[in-house]
């Protein structure tokens, strides 16, 4: 009976390692801060390199956009661009995703899974920022992690011009995503290492 059950949990283990999980928030830069507000002038687009320190396959990206005491203009849309590496040294677009932005609310795009190989350089762009009054709504804060800011203002994906404002270092991105297959069977196998021994 105990070699039984022992087989059966194997199989679902196994079936469990090999089938799709669901995504989730799998990696994260200052997730837990509020955005600053409005950046005064016109910039049309904004993006950040990212280096991620473990693969995994992403399928979607989040951020948080206009913080309280933001306009309440209509935000409109936003288009979310991931490239192998930085547009203007011949980044190639990888996924893209247009989504609606709301006042205060997390948002983002989610797109067709891509693997995410880790210390390989990516490229997070965010353009066609909606001009609300005086400004755009930013998705970045003044304090936090940084990460080198890279953006442009032609709004045409080619980020053209590197910024050396501190307070623009600190991006506010959630990446959505799922563990790698190996990842799942390796915790199912310690699962049933822990049964064995019982």
């Amino acid at each position: 009976m105990e070699k039984r059950v022992f087989v059966v949990s194997a199989v679902i283990i196994a079936m469990l390692a090999i089938s799709p999980a669901p995504a989730v928030i799998i990696d994260s830069i200052n997730a837990d801060k509020t955005p600053s507000g409005v950046l005064w002038g016109g910039m049309g687009e904004i993006g950040w390199l990212y280096t991620p320190q473990f693969s995994y396959t992403l399928t979607g990206i989040q951020s948080l956009f206009a913080g309280d005491g933001a306009p309440a203009d209509p935000l409109g849309t936003v288009t979310l661009e991931i490239y192998d590496g930085l547009p203007i040294n011949s980044g190639v677009l990888l996924r893209s995703a247009t989504f609606a932005v709301e006042n205060g609310m997390p948002g983002g795009g989610t797109f067709a899974p891509l693997e995410i190989s880790a210390d390989s350089d990516y490229f997070v762009g965010f353009r066609s920022y909606p001009i609300g009054g005086t400004g755009v709504i930013c998705n970045y804060a003044f304090d936090g992690v940084s990460l080198p800011s890279y953006y442009g203002t032609d709004n045409t994906g080619q980020y053209l011009n590197l910024t050396t404002q501190p307070f623009l270092d600190h991006p506010i991105l959630m990446f959505e995503g799922v563990p790698e297959p190996a990842t799942l069977l390796l915790l199912g196998l310690g699962g049933l290492m822990l049964h064995r021994r019982r």
